[in-house]
């Protein structure tokens, strides 16, 4: 994570909602920063046959 403050992520997001990029057909959206949030994604393989796959083409190669 960047560690960044609430309040660093909320000035971010006012001078991008202030800035009106969010508009289509006359009408504003996202006009106030509601939340932010991290996501953290964690991939816990239960198989991959491909990870073989490539450490034997790795071998042949050598």
């Amino acid at each position: 994570m960047d560690n960044l403050t609430a309040e660093q992520v909320r000035g971010a997001m006012t001078t991008i909602a202030q800035a009106n990029v969010f508009e289509k057909d006359g009408v504003a959206y996202h006009v106030t920063p509601q939340s932010a949030a991290y996501i953290e994604r964690t991939v816990s393989d239960i198989f991959n046959d491909g990870d073989a796959d490539q450490a034997e083409s790795t071998d042949k190669q050598d």
